[in-house]
């Protein structure tokens, strides 16, 4: 099954950790269809994940991310705007830390949403 992977900077950003597990733990209540499982608690910063439209979305800390935000750009993913790192941004990163496109194998940059809607607005 493909699989996106969100992070989140956890390095100098005391309580976020906490924050995005409030978020998941709070749209596990709502009627998305979405329901988030954490699946590993690493010192005290937590993964979890979910499964849409035939894809498994992983949201899971980063120290190093927070070198890298101010080389960010903007993306869609599922219509709602993400922070994505961006060619020649990724390059350099994976020359920076060689670790991170072994983990998971076939890392990529996301150029177009990968999600597909099962649904469409109406006029």
């Amino acid at each position: 099954m493909p699989t996106v992977y969100l992070k989140y900077p956890v390095l100098g950003l005391r309580g976020l950790s906490g924050k995005v597990s409030s978020i998941l733990k709070s749209d596990n209540q709502r009627p998305t269809g979405l329901r988030w499982k954490k699946y590993a608690t690493r010192y005290k910063f937590n993964f979890w994940e979910t499964r849409c439209n035939g894809i498994t979305i992983d949201v899971a800390p980063f120290d190093g991310l927070v070198f890298v935000l101010e080389r960010t750009k903007i993306q869609k993913l599922l219509e709602v705007e993400m922070l994505c790192l961006k060619d020649p941004e990724f390059t350099e990163i994976v020359q920076l830390w060689p670790f991170i496109e072994q983990q998971p194998p076939g890392l990529s940059i996301l150029e177009q949403d990968p999600i597909p809607q099962l649904w469409t607005k109406s006029v």
